[in-house]
C-alpha cells in the first residue's frame, strides 16, 4: 500500500465536532477538504456555514460530489451518515467510517438484543411507549436512567432519583415532544452498582482491533487519563467485550474509532453499557496526538487494513475547556502557535488571529480540550498544565483539577484488579501542585 500521503486528497465529512481531525490529517495529506453537511437545508445559517472556515490547513467546501473524483479517501469520524458511506463504497471509494454499524449506538434496545445474542450481560430495562407509559412506570421507581434512541439532540440521558425529586422531567418532555409525546419511545434502565467503571479507546478496521491502543478513565464531560496498552495487557474484561463484538463490527465492514463504556460489578459481571461508534470526546482529542501515524491508520483502514499505531508517548491527559461566555453568542479564544496542536476545539473557525465558536442550536459550555502527553502519567499531566498556562487570562474554565478524581479512580480500579499500567500511578494530590 502506498503510504506517501503527500500526493493524496482526503475529505473530512463532519458535523462540526471534529474539525481538528482535519487539521491533524493536513500534516500528512497533500490536501484536506472539509465538508459540513449541517448547512444543507432550505434556510441555511451563516453560523453553521462558518465552521471550518479560515483554517489555513483545510479547505472548506459546500459539497464533495463535484470533487468526488479528486478525492482519494473519505473520512467520517461521526455517526448518522451510513447511507452516504455505503454509496461511496459501492462506487469504489475508500472510506473511513462506521458504515451501518452506527446503529449500535443509535438504537439502544436493538443493541441490548445483540448483547443478549452474544451471551453478554444486560441489565434490567424497560421500553416505555410514550410519555404516559413512562410516567406510569416511573411512579413508584427509584434510581433509574431515562434514555432515548437516535435523536440525542432532542433528549440526552437523564437520571431519575424518585417521583418527588425528578418528576419535573415529565414537564420538560411534554414541552419537548408536544403532540408527539406518546408516539416516541423511552428506555429506562436500572442503575448497575459497580466496583469499577472502565473503557477502551482505540479503533477497529480490517476486521480486527490493533495490537495496541489506548485505554483509560474518563470523568464525564471533564477530563480523561489514558495509557497506550498492548492488547495482551488490556484488562481481561475489556478484551472479552472487544472479542465478543468483533464479528458484529467485521460484518458491517467497520473502520473507525471505537470506545466502550463498561461497568464491572462486585461479583465480576461485566456490563457493556454504551458503545461509541465514532471519535469519542474526551479521549479522541488525545488520540490525535498519541498515535504518531494516525493519518496512515485512517488511510489503511479506509482500504480494509488494520495498521498498528506508532505511539508518540506512553500516556495522555485531557481536560475539557468550558467557555464562560453566553453560548447564545459568538465566543472566541486566542491560542499561540506553540501550543496549538495540543488545544483541540469544537465547531471552530478562524477570524483574524482568534479561533471563534459560533452559536449553534446545540451549543453548550464546552468548546474543546487541552491535552498533554508524557512517558509517565505525571509527565502527561504536567505537559497539559503547561499548555493550559498558555491560555491564561481568557474567559474559560479548564477542568484540569478534575484529573485528581481520574487518578483516584485509577487507584481504586487497581485495588479491584483492573490495571491501567504496571508503572507507578501518582497520588491525586499531584494535580494540585504548581
Amino acid at each position: 500500500m502506498d503510504f506517501d500521503l503527500s500526493t493524496k486528497t482526503a475529505c473530512l465529512v463532519d458535523n462540526g465536532l471534529f474539525v481538528e481531525l482535519g487539521i491533524r490529517l493536513a500534516r500528512d495529506f497533500g490536501r484536506v477538504l472539509y465538508y459540513n453537511p449541517g448547512n444543507q437545508k432550505g434556510f441555511p445559517t451563516i453560523t453553521e456555514a462558518m465552521i471550518g472556515d479560515g483554517m489555513g490547513e483545510i479547505e472548506r467546501i459546500d459539497s464533495f460530489w463535484p470533487l468526488k473524483n479528486e478525492i482519494d479517501c473519505f473520512v467520517f469520524p461521526d455517526i448518522n451518515s451510513s447511507a452516504i458511506q455505503l454509496e461511496l463504497i459501492s462506487q469504489g471509494k475508500p472510506v473511513w467510517g462506521s458504515r451501518a454499524a452506527d446503529r449500535l449506538e443509535q438504537y439502544r434496545a436493538e443493541f441490548k438484543g445483540i448483547l443478549m445474542e452474544l451471551g453478554l450481560e444486560v441489565g434490567p430495562y424497560k421500553v416505555c411507549h410514550g410519555l404516559d407509559e413512562l410516567k406510569a412506570f416511573l411512579f413508584n421507581k427509584k434510581d433509574r436512567w431515562i434514555k432515548f434512541s437516535k435523536y440525542r439532540g432532542s433528549f440526552e440521558t437523564r437520571g431519575w432519583v424518585d417521583y418527588d425529586t425528578s418528576r419535573d422531567v415529565f414537564d420538560l418532555l411534554a414541552i419537548k415532544f408536544g403532540p408527539a409525546q406518546n408516539i416516541v419511545n423511552f428506555i429506562v434502565e436500572e442503575t448497575i452498582k459497580t466496583k469499577v467503571e472502565w473503557g477502551y479507546d482505540g479503533y477497529f478496521a480490517g476486521g480486527k482491533f490493533p495490537a495496541r491502543s489506548a485505554q483509560g478513565v474518563e470523568e464525564k464531560d471533564k477530563c480523561y487519563i489514558g495509557a497506550i496498552t498492548e492488547w495482551a495487557d488490556l484488562p481481561s474484561e475489556v478484551r472479552m467485550i472487544n472479542e465478543a463484538i468483533t464479528p458484529i463490527l467485521a460484518k458491517f465492514g467497520y473502520a473507525n474509532f471505537w470506545s466502550t463504556e463498561l461497568r464491572i460489578t462486585e461479583d465480576d459481571k461485566v456490563y457493556f453499557i454504551d458503545p461509541t461508534c465514532r471519535m469519542p470526546s474526551p479521549a479522541g482529542e488525545a488520540q490525535m496526538e498519541l498515535y504518531g501515524n494516525l493519518s496512515e491508520i485512517i488511510w489503511a483502514g479506509a482500504h480494509g487494513q488494520c495498521l498498528d499505531p506508532e505511539p508518540t508517548a506512553k500516556f495522555c491527559a485531557e481536560a475539557i475547556i468550558d467557555h464562560n461566555g453566553d453560548e447564545q453568542y459568538w465566543r472566541r479564544l486566542v491560542v499561540s502557535d506553540e501550543v496549538r496542536r495540543f488545544v483541540k476545539l469544537y465547531n471552530v473557525c478562524k477570524i483574524d488571529d482568534a479561533y471563534c465558536i459560533p452559536p449553534l442550536e446545540h451549543s453548550c459550555d464546552s468548546i474543546g480540550a487541552v491535552i498533554g502527553l508524557g512517558d509517565t502519567i505525571e509527565e502527561a499531566i504536567e505537559h497539559l498544565k503547561e499548555n493550559e498556562k498558555a491560555l491564561n487570562g481568557q474567559p474559560i474554565t479548564i477542568h484540569s483539577e478534575d484529573l485528581a478524581d481520574a487518578l483516584a479512580e485509577i487507584h481504586h480500579a487497581d485495588q479491584q484488579g483492573i490495571e491501567l499500567t504496571n508503572e507507578p500511578v501518582p497520588d491525586p494530590a499531584v494535580v494540585l501542585q504548581d
